[in-house]
């Protein structure tokens, strides 16, 4: 019997009533009336003691899927074999526990899927107006977590060390893991057209990553109380799903980017080398020490002397008026973890470019590598018509006006008064 008599009474009646029909409701239907009243009950917990939660289809993405060509650009796309489950955690309600998934690329990045989990299936559960609340788990295909923006190069013994945190994540898992799946409808306001609002109740703040093999202990605080988790396998994997400390109805996921040390509400990680121990206390503003960052190989050639090109800047008309930039490659790249970088001094402020665009893509000794910026992308950051001088680069790790960048070439770029009015 459940808390609520007047439900109860309703659900008798319309058994009873199903009774006298001589045409009996299929059986989805029946199934479909049981989960909708579970669901207002007692939520998953109630839906997982009864065994009522099964496999529905899996995510479609909300956009083009990745194609062949996609295995040479960007994060490239998941290699066959390559998930491993890495770890789960109990949900504050009780019900399908969450879970983390890893995978890696073409591009040797690897990448994280967090979601509820059923017979070792992650997704989103269709709660909270997520695929019109039937109850189910709806499994996130492992390709779609190359598509996603919780991916990073891997080091040079193919691990990765990252770590996310997010607020405000409706119990279904919608937006846990940012794939493709912006089309699905759900309570999450920035991640698709709502169906309703998420109740407070119904929001989670996550915080997951892969710590690397030494890391031996994990201490958060959550209510004020620390708490202290031993990371899991070869990885070191940690998942922490907490009842949303600030949660706000009708609000979506908030997703800080990721980064190698872990984020508050986690205040310190312990990393044992050897004999050695060595504890990292953290905060939001500094970490007392980092996690190794991921280091690949440095291909043969990597200094500015073998890099150097000569560059071409040309201003054209493709698709829109706008700048084609080219060069050559004199080095041979497969990983995300380098990416090309051109940048273009604005007019006044000579030593202080801003970035045109960054790509990280597959390149050969020898190859021909081109870019074309469209006008509207840097029009409104000139200072008016003028010569301006450009720069292309290669940069290695997460590309910002800090990290270290390798010169490339320089090139000038003549842009005229009626091409900049043709940019407006």
């Amino acid at each position: 019997m459940s808390q609520i008599p007047e439900l109860d009474r309703e659900l008798v009646s319309a058994i009873a009533r199903q009774g006298t029909r001589r045409r009996q409701m299929p059986a989805r239907g029946l199934r479909a009336l049981g989960v909708a009243a579970l669901l207002l009950v007692g939520g998953t917990a109630a839906l997982a003691a009864t065994g009522v939660i099964s496999l529905g289809s899996r995510v479609h993405p909300g956009g083009p899927v990745l194609g062949a060509a996609a295995a040479v650009v960007g994060n490239g796309v998941v290699k066959p074999a390559s998930v491993i489950f890495e770890t789960r955690s109990a949900d504050p309600d009780g019900g399908l526990p969450w879970a983390m998934e890893a995978t890696t690329t073409t591009r040797h990045a690897g990448c994280l899927i967090v979601g509820r989990e059923l017979d070792g299936q992650v997704g989103i559960l269709g709660i909270d107006g997520a695929f019109a609340n039937d109850g189910e788990l709806h499994p996130i295909p492992a390709a779609l977590s190359a598509s996603s923006g919780w991916c990073g190069p891997l080091d040079s013994s193919g691990r990765l060390i990252l770590s996310m945190g997010l607020e405000d994540v409706p119990a279904s898992a919608m937006g846990a893991t940012p794939t493709l799946e912006y089309s699905l409808r759900g309570c999450a306001g920035n991640v698709g057209p709502p169906t309703t609002d998420c109740r407070a109740s119904d929001e989670r703040d996550i915080y997951y990553g892969l710590l690397g093999p030494n890391a031996t202990s994990l201490t958060y605080t959550a209510n004020g109380t620390s708490h202290t988790l031993k990371p899991t396998g070869a990885d070191g994997a940690y998942l922490i799903i907490l009842r949303a400390a600030n949660a706000r109805a009708g609000y979506g996921p908030a997703w800080p980017a990721g980064q190698a040390a872990p984020l508050p509400p986690v205040t310190s990680v312990t990393y044992r080398t050897g004999s050695q121990t060595q504890r990292c206390a953290i905060s939001l503003k500094h970490s007392s020490c980092q996690p190794p960052r991921p280091t690949a190989p440095q291909p043969p050639g990597l200094t500015p002397a073998q890099l150097a090109s000569q560059v071409r800047a040309v201003w054209g008309n493709e698709h829109g008026r706008g700048l084609r930039v080219s060069w050559t490659a004199h080095v041979s790249l497969d990983s995300v973890l380098y990416s090309w970088v051109v940048s273009l001094s604005a007019a006044g402020n000579p030593d202080i470019p801003f970035s045109l665009n960054w790509f990280s893509q597959n390149t050969r000794s020898g190859q021909q590598v081109s870019t074309f910026e469209p006008c509207s992308t840097f029009s409104g950051r000139l200072g008016g018509p003028g010569v301006y001088r450009g720069e292309v680069s290669l940069a290695e790790g997460e590309v910002t006006r800090a990290a270290p960048k390798i010169p490339v070439g320089h090139f000038t770029a003549r842009i005229t008064a009626s091409e900049l009015r043709a940019c407006t």
